[in-house]
């Protein structure tokens, strides 16, 4: 079907396409006020669109939508209404000329009913779909961990009991001095070189007062000067229960073969005078 230059006007009009100008000339122009078949047309398009054709048009609006559309078209209507004669009367009865703002109104309008029709489609539509959650799960009779929630680090029990399933994890018992605080002291070490981790484990060994003392692991090994064994670390025990703790080596320690623990003041030292050496475990070789 050929479109005639006022079909095609009509059409964008019908559609929004005109420009502000160009559309006051068009409603200037109209000589039938009501909706031309391009407008109907566009509007049943928008609702099909919109999902409010066929049954579900039948279905009635809530009542605050309702209200909503009839503000907005009591408006429309106002603005469409001709000036009155009397240019005096008081501003609260004056009408305003469509010609004049109209563009301002027609866009108004546009928005509400737009506002209007998107309300309408959510009022119809299952809770789960309006607000974009799933829908609601039967209860579970384990509970599914929150997977936003963080995750907490592994304790040194655990991960001293990872590193026993690794291989080439070695254990060594610890051996007790004459030393008091080693009196009924007892348990193992745990070492990887290769991971280059290990882990403390102490039974009975007497706690210490962080502000007095505190006990230090040095690391013997292959090719390291006894003098100056590696530093594995300074710790508290604040229980004489059974402890694990990190060892925590300064330098990469090959093929160790005695692990010591001293007594030390607070902060520990660079090399130590072994005048209180609590528990040693022997690697051999």
């Amino acid at each position: 079907m050929d479109l005639t230059p006022q079909d095609e006007r009509a059409c964008d009009h019908a559609l929004g396409l005109l420009s502000e100008a160009d559309e006051r000339e068009y409603v200037a122009e109209l000589v039938d006020p009501s909706p031309s078949d391009f407008e109907l047309a566009a509007a049943e398009l928008e609702l099909a669109l919109l999902g409010l054709g066929g049954e579900r048009a039948e279905v009635a609006l809530p009542a605050s939508l309702e209200a909503k559309l009839h503000v907005a078209a009591t408006a429309y209507g106002w603005a469409l209404e001709p000036q009155p004669a009397n240019q005096n009367a008081p501003r609260a009865v004056q009408r305003v000329d469509p010609r004049v703002d109209l563009g301002r109104y027609l866009g108004w309008m546009a928005a509400a009913v737009a506002l209007i029709a998107l309300g309408v489609v959510l009022s119809r539509q299952p809770e789960s779909q309006v607000s974009g959650a799933l829908p609601a799960q039967p209860p579970s009779a384990t509970p599914t961990p929150d997977a936003g929630a963080p995750t907490a680090a592994p304790t040194p029990p655990e991960r001293r009991a990872s590193l026993l399933g690794r291989e080439g994890t070695v254990t060594l018992d610890w051996s007790a001095t004459k030393d008091e605080a080693a009196q009924g002291a007892s348990g193992d070490v745990v070492w990887s070189t290769a991971q280059q981790e290990g882990y403390m484990r102490f039974k009975g060994l007497q706690p210490n007062d962080p502000e007095r003392s505190q006990y230090q692991l040095w690391i013997f090994a292959k090719g390291q000067d006894e003098r100056y064994p590696v530093d594995g670390g300074v710790f508290d025990v604040g229980s004489s229960g059974e402890v694990v703790v990190a060892i925590d080596p300064k330098i990469h320690v090959d093929a160790p073969t005695l692990f010591a623990i001293t007594v030390e003041k607070p902060g520990g030292v660079v090399v130590s005078k072994r005048e209180r050496i609590v528990l040693t475990a022997a690697a051999g070789g």
